[in-house]
C-alpha cells in the first residue's frame, strides 16, 4: 500500500460537495474577510435551509441574516433574500431527497449539512485567526451560540490528514524486522479482509466519491482486527519469550498507530466520523430503504392546501400538519408554540398501526386530533416512520382558518411551525418497528440482497411496480 495525498484528496471532496449545494440563482455577496467566497457562500445557503428546515419563515430568516451583518455592499434587500430563500428550499424540497454529488451519500438533513460547513469554515478560519477570534464570527455572523459548540468548532485542525499515514506505511520505520513483518501479515490475514469486507459492504457512500475517508477506514478497520487477532495470540498461546517478544512488540506498534487514529479522527468534522464508522447489518438495511424511498418523489406535490392533520415528507425531512378548529384548540396550538415541550407518545395497542400522538400539558382537554396513524403493512408508511426515526425530530406546521368571507371562502392560516424532537426510546422504538416491518414485506433474498449502492434498489422496484403512492408532500408552503 502507498500513501495518498489524504488532505488533497479531502480538499478536493469538499469543493464537490459545497459546489453541489449552491443554488443556480444569484447568491447575495459574504463580506470578504469571512475567508475563501464559495464557502462562505456555501455556508449562508445551508444556514438559509436549516431555518427553512425548522419552520422559520421568510421575514424572520432575513431578519436574522440582515442582524448578523455578514453580507458586503450594496446589501441585500428582502426581496434578494426572498429569492435566495425560494432557490434554497426548492433545491431542499426536490433536490434534497436525493443522494448528493450523484449517489454518493444518502439525503442529508438541514442541520446536518449545516453543521458540517460549520466545521470546515470554522476549520480553515484557524489558519490565521485565534480560538477566540473564531468563537465571536461564529456568534456573529452564524448565530452559533452553544459554549460547548464554539469550543469544539474553534479547536478543529485546517489540515487534519497532512501527516496521515497506514499502518502499512508507518511500519517501514519499525527497525524489528521480525515484529514488522508479524504486524503487516495480521493486516493481510483472513480476520482483518473479513472486517474490511464487512465495513465495505455496510457502507452507507460511495468510497470513489469519498476516498480520503475510504483509505482512513480500511485502514482503521484492518488494524482493529489486527489488534485483535495479536492480542488473542498472545494471551491465548502458549508461546516462547523471543516469539512472545515479537508479538507483543507488534501489538505495541498496532496499538500506537490506532492511538494516532483516534486522535486524526478527533480532528474531523462529525459528519466524516459518522461516515467512516462502522455499520450494524439494521443500519444498512435502513440505509438502503431509505435511499430507495427518498429517491422516489414526484416534484408534482403540493404542500398542504387544507386546515387537516395530516402527516407527509417535504424534501429529506418528516413536516406533519395540525389542524385548529376553534378557539379553544387554537389557544392550546399556541400553548404548544410557546412552551416548546410537547413530546410524541408511541401506542402500538392496535395490531399492524403505529399511532404517534402529540402530548404536552392541558392538550387532552382542547380536543386536539393531535395523532398521525401508521400502517405497518404499507411500505411508504413504513418508510417515512424510519426516516421519522432516522431524523429524529418532527415539523409541524398549525394551520387554522380565517373568517369566511362574503362569498362563504376562508383562507388557510399557518400560525407557526412547532419543532419536536424525539427522545431517544422514542426514536429507537420507531426504528425498531419500522425496520421489523420492511423485512417482513421484502422477500429474504430481496432484502439480503438490499445494498445502498446499487442503481435499481429492490425496495424502489416493490413500490414501483405495486403502484403505492406517496403521501401528501408535507409542509404549509407559503413565504
Amino acid at each position: 500500500m502507498t500513501d495518498l495525498d489524504l488532505d488533497k484528496l479531502r480538499r478536493e471532496w469538499f469543493a464537490a460537495f459545497i459546489g453541489d449545494l449552491l443554488p443556480r440563482s444569484e447568491v447575495p455577496s459574504v463580506r470578504p474577510d469571512l475567508g475563501e467566497p464559495e464557502l462562505a457562500r456555501s455556508l449562508l445557503c445551508a444556514r438559509v435551509a436549516m431555518l427553512d428546515g425548522r419552520g422559520y419563515r421568510a421575514s424572520e430568516i432575513g431578519a436574522l441574516l440582515i442582524g448578523s451583518h455578514l453580507f458586503s455592499t450594496p446589501y441585500p434587500e428582502q426581496q434578494d433574500l426572498d429569492k435566495l430563500i425560494k432557490a434554497v428550499r426548492w433545491r431542499t424540497r426536490f433536490s434534497g431527497r436525493f443522494s448528493l454529488l450523484n449517489g454518493a451519500l444518502l439525503p442529508l438533513a438541514p442541520d446536518d449539512v449545516y453543521l458540517y460547513l460549520l466545521e470546515h469554515w470554522a476549520a480553515e478560519r484557524s489558519r490565521t485567526l485565534t480560538p477566540g477570534q473564531i468563537q465571536r464570527e461564529l456568534t456573529q455572523f452564524w448565530g452559533v451560540k452553544d459554549t460547548r459548540m464554539l469550543q469544539v468548532l474553534s479547536s478543529l485542525p485546517a489540515d487534519p490528514l497532512k501527516d496521515y499515514r497506514n499502518l502499512f506505511n508507518r511500519l517501514k520505520s519499525e527497525p524489528d524486522i521480525h515484529a514488522r513483518n508479524l504486524a503487516a501479515g495480521s493486516l493481510t490475514h483472513q480476520t482483518a479482509v473479513r472486517a474490511a469486507d464487512l465495513w465495505f459492504d455496510r457502507l452507507c457512500w460511495n468510497p470513489n466519491a469519498i476516498q480520503h475517508l475510504f483509505e482512513i477506514g480500511d485502514d482503521l478497520v484492518r488494524s482493529r482486527a489486527a489488534e485483535r487477532l495479536l492480542s488473542n495470540t498472545l494471551a491465548g498461546m502458549s508461546l516462547d519469550s523471543a516469539l512472545a517478544s515479537t508479538v507483543s512488540r507488534a501489538l505495541s506498534f498496532v496499538r500506537d498507530h490506532l492511538e494516532a487514529v483516534a486522535g486524526t479522527l478527533e480532528g474531523l468534522s462529525a459528519f466524516e466520523r459518522d461516515l467512516i464508522r462502522e455499520r450494524t447489518a439494521d443500519e444498512q438495511f435502513q440505509d438502503g430503504c431509505l435511499k430507495a424511498y427518498l429517491g422516489w418523489a414526484d416534484s408534482s406535490f403540493s404542500g398542504f392546501s387544507e386546515n387537516d392533520t395530516a402527516r407527509g415528507v417535504w424534501g429529506p425531512l418528516p413536516w406533519w400538519s395540525l389542524a385548529t378548529k376553534d378557539e379553544q384548540q387554537r389557544e392550546a396550538a399556541a400553548g404548544l408554540l410557546v412552551r416548546r415541550g410537547a413530546n410524541l407518545s408511541v401506542d402500538a395497542s392496535v395490531p399492524d398501526i403505529l399511532d404517534l400522538r402529540i402530548t404536552a400539558p392541558g392538550l387532552g382537554s382542547s380536543g386536539l386530533d393531535a395523532h398521525y396513524s401508521y400502517a405497518l403493512k404499507h411500505l411508504p408508511d413504513i418508510c417515512e416512520l424510519l426516516l421519522l426515526a432516522r431524523r429524529g425530530r418532527v415539523n409541524i406546521d398549525i394551520l387554522g382558518e380565517s373568517e369566511a368571507d362574503e362569498w362563504d371562502q376562508s383562507e388557510v392560516l399557518l400560525y407557526g411551525t412547532l419543532v419536536i424532537e424525539l427522545d431517544g426510546e422514542v426514536v429507537s422504538e420507531l426504528a425498531l418497528r419500522a425496520t421489523r416491518a420492511l423485512r417482513a414485506l421484502l422477500p429474504p433474498a430481496r432484502a439480503d440482497d438490499l445494498h445502498p449502492g446499487e442503481e435499481n434498489i429492490h425496495l424502489a422496484k416493490i413500490l414501483q411496480t405495486a403502484g403505492y403512492s406517496m403521501p401528501e408532500q408535507g409542509r404549509f408552503e407559503a413565504l
